[in-house]
């Protein structure tokens, strides 16, 4: 845990105390002359304890509050809780955060052959990388290939900063990573259409009630699956998309952009979402963006450009409620990204044709993204 504030310099703390590098939670009595720290909140608040004398030193104060909070010196918890209050951790997203986290936890609580001791209870100078493999090997066959992956990424990390800082060695270099299985779902055709309507339906339900879904979400399907788009492109569509000829799709990861044509199911999408958004925006009387790239289709109740995460979170929602009303069932989920595939597999015309659509400049992801079956002629043809 992060300190907070920085300690203010206090002139009556013993002189051969470097303040800036006390331990977390010890504080100085400046009237008793000793180190204290406070005991977990109770029902009638915190409790000084003392912790040493104004003769101790810094190394004894750190060694004693590492033995007040349990974690011993050297070990994976230790230099664990150490990275996580550093500046590097702290800038970190707070998804990428959580991801450590739970890695962290998978690790620390790994048992070990020694009897009651734990894996983060051991000394990080003890491993190398043969034990590692090991490791990762348990928790693939006890949490899967994508959890052993994020526990030797996290391993790497904190031990590649500890040895520049002098704490450890690195570790995991030589360790072979578990074998992720590739999904590649492709929504099937009913249970799309099926999802689609159900969307719509729980779409016009008064908003944060029981069973309602985000009014757009029906939309995120259609432009996923028209544009053959991923998640984050349909989510960054703007007024400067729309034109006379169609749909323009500025594509990531250096995919070719394109604008796909108006088709029926395009233009009742569009008309919805900007019509939604401008009874917002006169609801809230949000300040209209001048520029038409600032003006984006999907657009929270605020009026606010909708996040990635949160059509995310509100398509997972969808999903689950789906599968509880019967709508699907759990082998049926698919992600957003999904509908890119099942759009491209759907895609009339040439494998050419199919990978100018998708904006592909490798003919190899279409072996990904087009499970099209060709028909070809008889041999005596």
């Amino acid at each position: 845990m992060s300190r907070g504030r920085k300690r203010k310099l206090n002139p009556t703390i013993p002189a051969h105390i470097e303040q800036d590098k006390l331990p977390n939670y010890c504080y100085w009595d400046s009237k008793k002359k000793h180190w204290y720290t406070k005991s977990p909140y109770t029902l009638n608040g915190a409790i000084r304890e003392r912790v040493a004398g104004n003769t101790a030193m810094l190394s004894e104060l750190h060694q004693l509050m590492e033995m007040r909070s349990g974690i011993e010196s050297g070990t994976f918890n230790w230099l664990s809780s150490l990275y996580k209050e550093s500046k590097p951790f702290q800038k970190l997203a707070q998804k990428t955060k959580k991801n450590y986290c739970g890695s962290e936890k998978i690790i620390k609580l790994h048992k070990t052959k020694r009897s009651g001791l734990l894996l983060g209870q051991t000394l990080i100078r003890q491993w190398d990388d043969k034990m590692l493999q090991r490791f990762i090997d348990q928790v693939e066959i006890s949490n899967g290939p994508t959890a052993a992956n994020e526990c030797l990424k996290y391993i790497r990390i904190i031990t590649k900063w500890g040895d520049k800082r002098d704490h450890c060695s690195s570790l995991g270099l030589t360790v072979d990573k578990a074998k992720e299985r590739k999904l590649r779902r492709l929504p099937d055709t009913d249970i799309l259409k099926n999802l689609i309507d159900f969307a719509w339906e729980r779409g016009q339900r008064k908003t944060k009630t029981e069973g309602s879904c985000p009014s757009y979400l029906w939309c995120a399907f259609i432009i996923g699956y028209e544009l053959r788009a991923r998640g984050i492109e349909t989510n960054q569509l703007t007024d400067a998309d729309i034109s006379d000829i169609g749909l323009k799709n500025e594509r990531v990861k250096g995919s070719n952009t394109n604008i796909t044509k108006w088709s029926d199911g395009l233009i009742q999408t569009i008309k919805f979402l900007t019509e939604r958004r401008q009874k917002i925006w006169d609801k809230k009387k949000y300040p209209i963006p001048a520029k038409k790239s600032e003006r984006y289709l999907f657009v929270t109740e605020t009026g606010s450009p909708l996040k990635r995460a949160s059509l995310t979170t509100a398509y997972n929602r969808l999903i689950q409620l789906a599968i509880k009303e019967g709508i699907m069932t759990k082998g049926d989920r698919f992600g957003l990204h999904d509908l890119k595939r099942r759009g491209i597999t759907d895609t009339k015309g040439t494998r050419a044709e199919k990978m100018q659509g998708s904006g592909h400049k490798s003919e190899n992801m279409m072996d990904v993204y087009d499970f099209s079956v060709p028909i070809v002629n008889p041999v005596s043809e």
